[in-house]
Formats: structure tokens, C-alpha cells, sequence
């Protein structure tokens, strides 16, 4: 009885190889671009958590706005110079009026950083001590507050913040270096006393 000899050809075994190495691209390119969009999206998030602590900081220290600037007149209570500083007269002693003790705090950009100052005193465009002084950001690449007309009381403020990855980069944005943008009004009147 003839004894049939069983082995693998050099055809078949060019076959698995190719089948082996197709697997082993596909994995890998899942691979890859899952972690691609881990990334960009990660970095979206942190961005998006970054900017949104800015805005509950400066929303908070608007809230101890004390002052109306349709009775007091213009940066009695807000101060903003374009692109650059956002400055609130706040009420330092809780009494709910307008007094000497009332000070300044401001929110200054210079790119990429956005700074803010505790006190100020008197002045709304201080220059802050670096005792005073807090970085609530280092990937601002856009402030822009400004107030909003129209109303016929209080004060109002719309806020534009815009936030890149990597700031100093001039690339283009891209899933590596994703931007984000956030706007908000900041309704400051039901917090504003006037003293009669």
C-alpha cells in the first residue's frame, strides 16, 4: 500500500501568510485610529472642562458685582477693555451697598494665559501682584467680553472664550490640536443693589 506523503506547499503557505498579514494591517489600523479619536476626543473634553471652569470663576465673581451702571454710569461696575481685560467692583464686605470697602478683581488676558487678580483695589486695569495673582488657563487663544446693549437696566456681559490644545502652535486646527469655543451671557442685574 503507497504511503501518501502530506505536506504543506509552498503555495498554501504563501496563502496563510498573506491571509496572516491582512489580519494582522486590519487590527492595527482599528487600533491606531481608535487611539487617534481617544485622543483628539480626550483633548477636546479637557479643553471643554478647562474653558467651562474659567466661565463658573468669572460668573461667580460677576455675581458679587455691586453697583448698576445705568444709575452709576459707564465701568462703575464693569470694567472690560476690548480683547484684553474683564475687571468687576465687587462687594468685599457683604453689606449689599456701594462703599469705599467695595475693590476690584480682574480677569486679564495675554496669550495664551488668562489671569485672575484678587484684588485690585481701587483701580479696574490693575497690574497684579504675584501674591494676587491666579493662571485660570494657559490655552486661552480668544477673550472677548463685551457688554451687551439693549437692556435698559443692570449689567450684562457676553463672554467669547476660545481655547486651542497646543496655543502657541500656528498650525491649523486639527484632531491633534482641536479648539474649542464657548460663549455665555452673564446676567449679572438680579445681583445689583442701588443706593437710594
Amino acid at each position: 500500500m503507497p504511503h501518501k506523503n502530506k505536506s504543506v506547499t509552498l503555495l498554501e503557505l504563501l496563502i496563510v501568510i498573506v491571509i496572516f498579514g491582512l489580519i494582522i494591517v486590519g487590527i492595527t489600523s482599528i487600533n491606531v485610529f481608535s487611539r487617534h479619536n481617544v485622543v483628539s476626543s480626550d483633548r477636546r473634553t479637557r479643553l471643554q472642562n478647562e474653558v467651562s471652569l474659567c466661565f463658573e470663576h468669572i460668573t461667580k465673581q460677576g455675581l458679587r458685582t455691586i453697583g448698576n451702571e445705568t444709575i452709576y454710569g459707564a465701568n462703575s461696575a464693569v470694567s472690560i477693555v476690548a480683547n484684553t481685560s474683564l475687571s468687576f467692583l465687587v462687594d468685599s464686605n457683604p453689606n449689599g451697598r456701594k462703599d469705599s470697602s467695595d475693590t476690584w478683581v480682574s480677569y486679564t488676558f495675554s496669550r495664551p494665559n488668562l489671569v485672575y487678580c484678587a484684588n485690585c483695589g481701587s483701580n479696574p486695569t490693575c497690574v497684579c501682584s504675584a501674591a494676587n495673582r491666579e493662571v485660570l488657563s494657559e490655552k486661552i487663544v480668544t477673550f472677548n467680553p463685551t457688554k451687551v446693549a439693549g437692556f435698559t437696566q443692570g449689567n450684562h456681559i457676553e463672554l467669547l472664550i476660545a481655547a486651542r490644545w497646543d496655543p502657541s502652535s500656528s498650525a491649523t486646527i486639527s484632531p491633534q490640536n482641536p479648539e474649542i469655543n464657548m460663549q455665555a451671557t452673564i446676567d449679572l442685574l438680579q445681583y445689583l443693589r442701588a443706593n437710594k
